[in-house]
This record gives structure tokens, sequence and C-alpha cells, in this order.
């Protein structure tokens, strides 16, 4: 595939935690969370992140959105750098970045209808008549496949990968450019992962939108992804198209990850 004008660039992304001494401990530093990480995702590209547990690929997509703290490196959207951006600066960045959550169950206040938690980013980024944001939570409910009439239901009452439609649908209301989809299906049972994963790439196909998706099955993100960046330790140890990847491994530890994927897959 031939990859568009990138909309995102990172490049030598650091991202460092403090590891404070305990009670009984005089030892301190810091753990090197991202480790010099670079990267490009074109318009229109799902660019899949895989690695294991504690492997960094979550904190590379919070750093994107300002939800991990960057020690150093530049992040670009469009051309336009958000490093170093104040909060007001960096505010009409947030509805061109948006963010699809690991857990279904946990990302939505259960004390919101679905109406009430899809309206949220309308309220703050578009001025809508009560009509008009009725239609448009409506719209969005329909798009991710649900009946527009559970707007005025709870999240309680819906399955997981019901919730994370909704979540879908939140993440789509301000017609964002660019998603991270931080392992928005390994929550799920197998036959809603498919379900999800299909929604992203019909999204993906109708509205032109960028995606990285993170995840740790590379089975799942070899199906998604037009291209793969595998990251270990905070480092990105090898990165290509998705099929020549999978295909012809190069770095050890994408073998092992290869090695991993159930053979009736």
């Amino acid at each position: 595939m031939k990859k568009n004008s990138p909309i995102i660039k990172v490049e030598n992304l650091n991202v460092r935690f403090d590891l404070g001494g305990g009670l009984f401990s005089r030892k301190k530093g810091e753990v090197k969370a991202v480790d010099d990480a670079s990267f490009e995702i074109g318009r229109g590209e799902i660019l899949g992140l895989v690695g294991e547990s504690g492997s960094g690929k979550t904190t590379t997509g919070r750093a994107i959105i300002r939800l991990a703290p960057i020690a150093s490196g530049k992040i670009f959207f469009g051309g336009n750098e958000l490093t170093g951006l104040s909060n007001r600066q960096f505010m009409p960045y947030r509805k061109k970045i948006q963010m699809i959550f690991q857990d279904p169950f946990n990302s939505l206040d259960p004390k919101m209808t679905v109406g009430e938690t899809i309206a949220e980013p309308l309220d703050i980024h578009f001025s809508l008549s009560r009509k008009e944001k009725e239609m448009r939570i409506k719209s969005l409910l329909e798009r991710v496949g649900l009946n527009p009439d559970f707007s005025s239901r709870y999240p309680h009452e819906f399955s997981g990968g019901q919730r994370q439609r909704i979540g879908i649908a939140r993440a789509l209301a301000v017609e964002p450019e660019f998603i991270i989809c931080d392992e928005p299906v390994s929550a799920l049972d197998v036959s809603v992962q498919a379900q999800i994963v299909n929604l992203l790439e019909d999204l993906r196909r109708e509205l032109n939108i960028a995606m990285l998706f993170i995840a740790h099955d590379l089975a799942v993100v070899e199906h998604i992804s037009d291209r793969i960046i595998v990251m270990t330790n905070g480092k990105i140890v090898e990165e290509g198209e998705a099929e020549e990847l999978c295909r012809n491994p190069k770095h050890p530890y994408t073998k092992k990850l290869i090695a991993a994927i159930p053979s009736f897959l």
C-alpha cells in the first residue's frame, strides 16, 4: 500500500516515569516507558502497534493525546507541532484526535445516559440546537450499528460489545481525522471482536479516518492494519507492511509474537 501524506508524525518520542523509593527501599530511578520511538501515519491509514503488556504501546498512544508526559521528542499533526502547546492552544486539536479506550465497562460514566455521553463532546466543540444535537446522536448510534432509541438508556443495560460501539460513537461525534484505538477489542469475546474490527474498517473506508490500532494480538492487528510496528521494552524493533511483516518477520521478538498465534487462526 502506498502511504498517503502523514497526518501524524512522531519523532524520537521518549516517555519516562519516576520510580520513587519505597518505605523500605532507597532505590530510585526512572523507567523508559517509550524509548526514542519514531513513526508516521498517513491520512486514512491504519497503523497497527503491537507488543506485550508493558511494551510501551499504550503509553505511546496516550502521549500523542497528552495523557502521558513527554520527556523529549516531537509530535506533529498535519505538519503542525503539538509538543509545547499550552492546553488552550491544543484545544482545537482535541476534536481532530480522539481515543477509543480498552475497557468499555469503565470508559463510560454509569450516571450518564448514552445520549448524554455522546452529547458531551458535541457541547464542548459545537454550537447545536437541541433538535440538531438529538438528530446527530441518533445518526451516530445508527452509524455504529445501534438502535437510535438507545440514547435514553444507561451503560449498565448494554453488553461489552454494545458499550464499545457507544464509545466509538462518542469518538466520532466531533468528526475526528485521527483515532487512537487502545486495545479496543481485548476485553470482548472473540465473536464480538470481529464485529468491532469490521466496524472500524468500515469507518476508515467511509470517513477516511486514520487510526493507530494498539493491541497485543498480532492476528487481530494483521487483519485490520495497513502497516505494523512492533514494540518491546519501549523500543520499536520492527516495522513493515502488515502482510509482509507477518510472513517474513526479521526481529526475534516479532517471530515470538507470530509463534504465539494459535494455529487455527
